[in-house]
């Protein structure tokens, strides 16, 4: 063997290769762009903006006026409340609990 293939067999067998008397090692060095590069570098970073507020209006509740409100009756003909007074000549006057005249609708 001549000192060429005797350097090609030390490589072969450093690397891991089977080395015969017909073994040739081929180093080369390549200059280029990658064909898979992670992103471009001309691509401007991308702008998050914040999620819109949006405001509604507090839902409207309608209620029923408490039907457990105890009305008294007033008759005016004999100044006297219902049932001291069991009929009434003229119309009775509803009075509130809080002592105010109700007004019929």
């Amino acid at each position: 063997m001549n000192k060429f293939t005797q350097i090609a067999a030390a490589a072969a067998l450093a690397f891991g290769m089977a080395a015969t008397a017909e073994a040739r090692v081929f180093v080369g060095v390549g200059i280029g762009i990658p064909l898979a590069y992670p992103a471009p570098l001309y691509y401007p970073a991308p702008v998050y903006y914040p999620a819109p507020v949006v405001y509604a209006p507090a839902p409207v509740v309608y209620s029923q006026p408490a039907s457990d409100v105890v009305y008294r009756y007033y008759c005016n003909a004999t100044q006297q409340f219902y049932p001291a007074v069991p009929t009434c000549s003229q119309p009775w006057t509803q009075i509130r609990p809080d002592g105010s005249v109700a007004v019929p609708h």
